[in-house]
């Protein structure tokens, strides 16, 4: 058997590996594999998944690297290991992202977004704000896994700093993970902290501990009474309390306080669209003015979207829910919303295609089972 061809025998074994979930010995032999002479690209095209699934950053950073010196135009490769580099220096990587901004390739804007904050960080208040700045970052654009290298090396260089681990108990919750010690120990070590008493209730309401929440974010509007956010999560713990008006008024109060945020008028539309309170009004009223701050969010676009179905104008809605996936193709909540119109139509098979590509998108996350309980209904 000529070498390439032992080469080739190897990667195949360790792809048979991997399949059966044996990945110690898939490596073995995608580096042996190597070793005889297999194409680089072939030995790469394997790691980064492997790296990526067990969240082994510097070997994942390392290999991104081999295969951007391939594939010199891959922004999504060079968008990825500019952010697992933020993560341990924020400086080094803001180059890179301002490059990819300029470019206005995939992910254009968030490594805009992530180079300003970065730069910003850095000049107000040194590395350790900047990668709490980058940590916070990351969690808003869903990667709570790689956020929390950031956090822990914003600890690491200040060990008092509370709201980086507040952060970090957010990022270690939506892995899945034990949080509370991160949260508790956050207001200790930050009582000042607005954002670390909110951050804690805000975890504690998650719990269905609405009296602990009420104490923290009480605290948090006393240090903060002008935050939009802690107004929105006031309102979200007086409506879990039972008290309508009382949340209407919280919600009211966060557009009041940031009339231009798109953030909180979508939260405020949440709230009515969510829990199909005067939708035909408040609802659809609040989801317009985020998308007329925002015409490209797919969330906010989505959101408006379900408003007109939860109405009953389905062509609207079906407008507005591929218009979130034009902005975003990989929305998965565009999917899940068009596959509940398809299957209101009465519209079996396109409901089941459109059900799969919300599960394939959001596999193992609440929306994905969602669409997964979607399936199951469908005959």
């Amino acid at each position: 058997m000529r070498l390439g061809g032992v080469a080739q025998l190897s990667l195949d074994l360790g792809d048979a590996y991997s399949q059966v979930g044996d990945t110690e010995q898939a490596l073995a032999r995608w580096r042996r594999g190597a070793d005889l002479g297999a194409e680089p690209e072939s030995i790469l095209v394997r790691l980064l998944p492997y790296y990526e699934s067990r969240q082994q950053w510097v070997e994942l950073a390392d290999t991104l690297a081999r295969w951007i010196a391939i594939h010199p135009q891959d922004s999504r490769a060079r968008f990825r290991l500019a952010l697992i580099r933020a993560t341990r220096d924020p400086g080094s990587a803001v180059d890179e992202l301002n490059a990819l901004a300029l470019q206005r390739g995939e992910s254009w804007s968030q490594a805009q977004d992530l180079a300003g904050i970065i730069s910003t960080g850095l000049e107000q208040g040194g590395e350790a704000f900047a990668l709490a700045r980058v940590g916070e970052f990351l969690l808003r654009v869903g990667e709570p896994r790689l956020a929390q290298p950031a956090l822990q090396a914003a600890l690491e260089r200040n060990p008092g700093y509370g709201e980086a681990l507040a952060y970090l108990g957010l990022a270690r919750e939506q892995a899945g993970l034990p949080s509370a010690p991160d949260y508790a120990q956050a207001v200790i070590l930050s009582p000042d902290s607005p954002q670390a008493h909110l951050l804690y209730g805000s975890f504690l309401l998650r719990q269905g501990d609405v009296a602990r929440a009420r104490l923290e974010l009480d605290r948090a509007w006393v240090l903060d009474s002008h935050s939009w956010a802690i107004a929105v999560e006031r309102g979200r713990l007086e409506f879990a309390a039972g008290d309508l008006t009382a949340a209407e008024t919280w919600f009211a109060h966060a557009v009041q306080a940031a009339p231009d945020s798109e953030e909180a008028w979508l939260a405020r539309a949440a709230f009515y669209i969510g829990n199909q309170i005067r939708v035909d009004r408040d609802g659809i009223a609040s989801a317009r003015e985020a998308v007329a701050r925002a015409p490209s969010d797919p969330r906010a676009l989505d959101l408006l979207g379900l408003a007109w179905y939860l109405e009953g104008d389905l062509p609207l809605a079906e407008r507005m829910f591929w218009g979130a996936l034009s902005a975003d193709p990989a929305y998965a909540a565009g999917y899940l919303h068009l596959g509940m119109l398809a299957e209101a139509r009465g519209e079996g098979m396109a409901a089941r295609a459109y059900y799969e590509a919300a599960l394939h998108l959001a596999r193992g996350e609440p929306l994905g089972d969602e669409a997964q309980a979607a399936l199951a209904r469908l005959p």
